[in-house]
């Protein structure tokens, strides 16, 4: 029962409580458009549409830090003040009752219509923020609420010392990966689609040495070499450059490309030396980032560099298929030696290339063995097989040799020189680990 009749002043509440559920449905289907568009979709609706309002969009999505602050404050603003007009309006009409009743009905009004439904709306038609986007702009450049807004986040930052967050990352890449693997899961993007993003964020970590053909495999040519017998050499070995040295591998500082080399022996100077057609090389050191040698090589007009390490020494090379194939996976061409890097045997066994990389050894154990353990051979200061070996050993290896990684026994099947070409990688037998998991049978060590 009314504890009064309704008068004109009541009537001005309740319109007055209709115009801000409305404002603030307005506002939030607003925030919501253009909180929801990436500065990659509204650069193609400026590329596609075009106008004033896409570009308000572009400006917006560039810059969110413009507006979040300024509609969040003015959404909590109408917010109370329309739930303090509801609780004076349902008190002066039904007494203290009608001031709860008010209020809880008022909750599920302001959820359901002016944040549910017009949120939802925005979500659903992406293309509003475009008519989202002037009105957000105007509210953001209004010197009273901009003033206000940063006003209190300097109140705030008096309660909670700190400069704030101006700009990202606002996702870590472990978040990226994980959004991925939900949209793989969810079925809107392919898996080697999720798997080009992780190796993507996983670039920016790979140095240089880890995918570079270190110095032992390299094959050079004397700058004094004849052309005729460069070009031999590169055809034998499926290459189209060759990195220059003057006797010394550790100085090279050329890099001969077989295209120049054929043009000089076509005009009949086949006799000439490779240096005359050697052109400067890139030369990179062997910790910087792979992400960071590709716009070198773009800048160059190079497919190859040279990796130097600390001492100044030679260390490698590094071709742009080599830092391209760890964004895409292996590229293989008519030139490639399609040698495989590892392949199992029979008894179960797996014969692993000595100069593959630790993360790749274990990659190929997990498929080839059934019973195989995450992360079998452990990693450390050493980078490829071969070299967890030879840390292991102390010593420069030789044929025969074991030693224990992690699950695993390492068996050396083959060298070359002192590189270690084949390993057999396979399970030990119990009797050869103690309680500590050393090697216990020292049978097949051979003394340095």
């Amino acid at each position: 029962m009314m504890a009064m009749s309704v008068g004109t002043g009541d009537w001005l509440l309740v319109t007055s409580v209709g115009m801000l559920i409305v404002s603030i449905s307005v506002l939030a289907w607003a925030e919501t458009a253009i909180g929801r568009t990436s500065r990659a979709r509204a650069a193609a609706m400026v590329d596609q549409l075009g106008g004033p309002r896409a570009e308000r969009l572009l400006r917006l999505a560039s810059a969110p830090e413009r507006y979040v602050n300024v509609m969040l404050l003015l959404l909590l603003m109408l917010q109370l003040i329309e739930a303090t007009l509801v609780g004076v309006l349902g008190a002066r009409l039904f007494g203290p009752g009608g001031l709860v009743a008010a209020s809880l009905l008022n909750v599920v009004l302001v959820f359901v219509l002016a944040e549910a439904a017009p949120k939802t709306w925005a979500l659903e038609h992406p293309s509003s923020a475009l008519l989202a986007a002037p009105l957000v702009e105007a509210l953001a450049g209004f010197p009273p609420l901009r003033w206000l807004s940063r006003s209190l986040i300097g109140m705030s930052n008096v309660v909670l010392p700190g400069k704030g967050r101006r700009e990202g990352p606002y996702l870590s890449d472990e978040e990226i990966v994980h959004f991925a693997t939900e949209a793989l899961e969810a079925d809107v993007i392919e898996e080697h689609e999720r798997d080009m993003i992780e190796s993507v964020l996983d670039f920016g970590d790979t140095l240089v040495r880890e995918v570079m053909v270190p110095r032992p495999e390299m094959v050079t040519v004397a700058g004094d070499t004849s052309l005729d017998e460069a070009i031999d050499l590169a055809l034998r070995r499926g290459l189209t450059r060759l990195p220059v040295h003057d006797g010394d591998a550790d100085n090279i500082a050329t890099v001969m490309n077989i295209k120049d080399a054929m043009r000089r022996v076509r005009e009949g100077r086949g006799g000439d030396s490779v240096s005359s057609v050697a052109a400067p090389a890139l030369l990179v050191p062997e910790l910087i980032a792979g992400n960071r040698v590709l716009p070198q090589m773009r800048q160059a007009r190079t497919h190859m560099a040279i990796v130097f390490d600390e001492h100044g020494g030679t260390s490698g090379l590094v071709t742009m298929e080599d830092l391209l194939e760890e964004l895409v996976g292996d590229i293989e061409d008519e030139t490639d030696r399609l040698e495989p890097l590892a392949r199992r045997r029979d008894d179960g066994s797996v014969m692993l290339r000595g100069s593959l990389s630790i993360d790749d050894a274990n990659e190929y154990l997990e498929t080839f063995l059934s019973d195989h353990p995450e992360e079998a051979l452990p990693e450390g200061d050493w980078e490829s097989v071969g070299g967890l070996i030879v840390e292991q050993l102390g010593r420069p290896s030789v044929v025969g040799d074991e030693v224990l990684a992690g699950e695993l026994r390492l068996t050396v099947q083959e060298m070359r020189g002192r590189r270690i070409m084949w390993v057999l990688a396979e399970a030990p037998d119990e009797t050869e680990t103690d309680g500590n998991g050393h090697h216990n049978d020292e049978r097949n060590q051979h003394d340095a």
